[in-house]
């Protein structure tokens, strides 16, 4: 029955390739997000190893086991997304529609979510595995199977521990707060993991002194082994009620508490307001988004202190340091949720453009919508960075203003230029498919569009290093307004045009 389940996904998957081409585009820009990972990830530990052979095998038992709990940390980050997505979604109700065994049914779940995980980083980390066999030898066998057989255990655990925490909890609203508590426990749980190992914490040289790498191979492989079989049953058991669980919970209460932070915007007349309004309750309903902007936080809280060293090394001052940090993770977080602003909406464009709109209102509009939360976000940021950075408030004030200003240009690119990918006949399907409709980089004039977003601000922040504090910052206004009045006019037309061959 599982073989069965398994092949009946890998039909699909098939299919969808072969009849849809965004999904073929997805698949091409993952193999070379995979790959270009892959490549540098094997760069780097092929030259770690060499160094840390050097240093002794103590030094390179601490180093490897910290690799280890990077990947497993990674590993169950992964499992957190893909239970929610495979086991509680569409087909996870069709299938407990089928006389399937509790043990049959979790041994499913746990292989498709293996075979996503699979799918999202095998090459990058085969490329990996490729490079610690060739730095090793024979020595690194142990090693290779005790990170792929962690990374199983990771994943079943994510597994468990999500399931358990939905079955537990009641009443709904509560098991909503209580898994996202549990996710982002769990999220925090890795990533001190990974910081406290990097920094060689007492208890990763006791763990790499207490136990070889085969041993715990070893362990690992049996406690896999135990998941998958006499422990099956129980865990779907508790699979099983967590999804009853799940399908008998409310959905008014996240809603109610949603339009009660978005009260002040509602408030705000005008295509501007309620546009923010409507993204933010369609947005904030889904969980992967607070997942997604929780990441982006702990990323740059988090990292902005390990990467300062090697920014300020280079003769970045502190404030563009700053600046820089936070506008590079403002594209890549809009290169993931937002490219294409109007591009996205589908079908659903006709509902704005039967409005009494302008299409140069509705395109500011759409600037303002994306922009308000996003230079929210980035002066907060900033903000805070510079305040842990010991900068003065007139540094402070320039670091966010600099943000802001290079903040406006990006959402300008991206919302200005999705006039260019309208397409009035997609229909955004219900779910995590429609979600990654109108969030994933699908299109050639998405990818367009983020590398144009990449060079402006590349642009802007090095006018800002060339430049002394106030011509910088009104050389950086300057571009914008121009890109501003270029784009303007040319991208109504664009989406006039685009209304006018349906």
């Amino acid at each position: 029955m599982v073989g069965a389940i398994l092949q009946a996904r890998a039909r699909e998957l098939r299919n969808s390739l072969l009849r849809d081409p965004q999904r073929r585009v997805m698949l091409l820009v993952a193999i070379a997000v995979n790959l270009a990972l892959g490549i540098w990830g094997a760069t780097q530990l092929q030259a770690g190893l060499s160094r840390w052979l050097t240093l002794g095998p103590g030094e390179l038992d601490r180093r490897l086991w910290r690799l280890c709990l990077a990947a497993w940390g990674a590993a169950a980050g992964m499992g957190l997304v893909s239970v929610r997505e495979l086991g509680f979604g569409d087909r996870a109700r069709l299938l407990f529609t089928l006389p399937v065994e509790r043990a049959a049914r979790l041994r499913a779940l746990l292989g498709l979510v293996t075979l996503q995980a699979a799918a999202g980083v095998g090459l990058a980390l085969a490329c990996v595995l490729a490079a610690l066999a060739r730095g090793l030898g024979a020595r690194g066998a142990s090693w290779i199977v005790l990170l792929v057989a962690g990374m199983g255990v990771s994943l079943w655990g994510a597994l468990v521990i999500q399931t358990a925490v939905i079955a537990a909890a009641r009443p709904a609203w509560r098991r909503r707060v209580v898994t996202t508590a549990a996710a982002g426990l769990v999220i925090a749980a890795g990533a001190a993991i990974t910081l406290s190992a990097s920094g060689g914490g007492r208890w990763v040289r006791a763990a790499a002194a207490a136990l070889s790498p085969g041993g715990a191979a070893l362990l690992a492989a049996l406690a896999l082994l135990a998941a998958a079989g006499p422990l099956a049953g129980p865990a779907g058991a508790i699979y099983e009620a967590a999804f009853v669980q799940d399908a008998g919970a409310r959905r008014a209460r996240p809603r109610r508490a949603l339009r009660r932070l978005t009260r002040g915007f509602a408030g705000w007349r005008g295509p501007a307001g309620a546009l923010l309004t409507r993204e933010m309750l369609t947005r904030g309903r889904h969980w992967v988004e607070w997942l997604r902007a929780g990441v982006f936080a702990a990323a740059l809280f988090a990292g902005f202190p390990l990467l300062r060293p090697t920014l300020t090394a280079r003769g970045l001052p502190l404030p563009l340091a700053i600046a820089g940090t936070v506008v590079a993770l403002a594209v890549l977080f809009i290169f993931d949720s937002s490219t294409s602003p109007l591009g996205a909406e589908g079908s659903r464009l006709l509902l704005f453009l039967t409005a009494p709109l302008s299409p140069g209102a509705l395109l500011r509009a759409k600037l303002l919508a994306l922009l308000a939360p996003l230079a929210g976000a980035g002066a907060v940021g900033g903000a805070v960075l510079a305040a842990a950075g010991g900068l003065s408030w007139t540094a402070a004030a320039w670091t966010v203003a600099a943000i802001l200003l290079v903040l406006l240009g990006v959402a300008a690119v991206f919302s200005l230029g999705s006039a260019w990918d309208v397409d009035l006949e997609l229909e955004i399907e219900p779910g995590l498919r429609g979600f990654v409709q109108e969030t994933a980089p699908t299109t050639v004039p998405r990818m367009v569009l983020f590398l144009a977003a990449s060079a402006l601000a590349a642009a802007e922040l090095w006018l800002l290093a060339r430049l002394p504090a106030l011509p910088g910052l009104l050389a950086a206004a300057a571009a914008d307004a121009a890109l501003l009045a270029a784009l303007l006019r040319p991208a109504e037309h664009a989406l006039l045009r685009q209304v006018r061959e349906g």
